[in-house]
C-alpha cells in the first residue's frame, strides 16, 4: 500500500502542470491574449500563468527525488514525504489561483510553500546521505 500511495502522488504531481497549463489556455481564451498578458497581479490570466510557472519550477525536481528515494529508501518515510510535498504543491496552486492578488499573502500559498520546501529539502538530503 505504501508504494501505491507514493506512486499515486507521483501521478498527481505529474498531473498538476498539465491541469494548470490547461487553465492558462482557458484564461488566455477568455482574455483574448495569445502572446502576452497583463502584469496586474489580480488578473486571472496572470495568476494562472504564475501558478503554472511555479509548479514547473518544483514538480520535476520533486518527481526525480521521488524516484530516487523510492529506490534507495522505499517505505513509510518516502511515502509521507511525497504525500506532504504533493499536498504542498496543490495547496500552493490553489492559493495562487484563489487569492485576490498575487501581491497578498494567502494562507494556502504559505502552507503550500512550507509543505514543498521542507519535504523537498529532506528528500534531497536523504538521497545525498544514502549515496555517501
Amino acid at each position: 500500500m505504501t508504494a501505491q500511495i507514493t506512486w499515486l502522488c507521483f501521478g498527481l504531481l505529474g498531473l498538476l502542470p498539465f491541469a494548470l497549463g490547461f487553465w492558462v489556455s482557458i484564461n488566455r481564451g477568455r482574455a483574448g491574449a495569445n502572446y502576452s498578458y497583463s502584469d496586474d497581479p489580480t488578473h486571472p490570466l496572470h495568476k494562472a500563468v504564475r501558478a503554472h510557472g511555479n509548479a514547473i519550477e518544483y514538480v520535476p525536481t520533486l518527481m526525480v527525488l521521488t524516484i530516487a528515494l523510492d529506490r534507495m529508501l522505499p517505505g513509510q518515510a518516502t511515502m509521507w514525504l511525497v504525500v506532504l510535498a504533493t499536498l504542498g504543491r496543490y495547496l500552493h496552486a490553489i492559493g495562487m489561483l484563489t487569492c485576490t492578488s498575487l501581491g497578498d499573502r494567502h494562507p494556502l500559498r504559505i502552507a503550500g510553500s512550507v509543505l514543498t520546501y521542507f519535504p523537498g529539502l529532506i528528500m534531497a538530503v536523504l538521497v545525498i546521505l544514502k549515496v555517501l
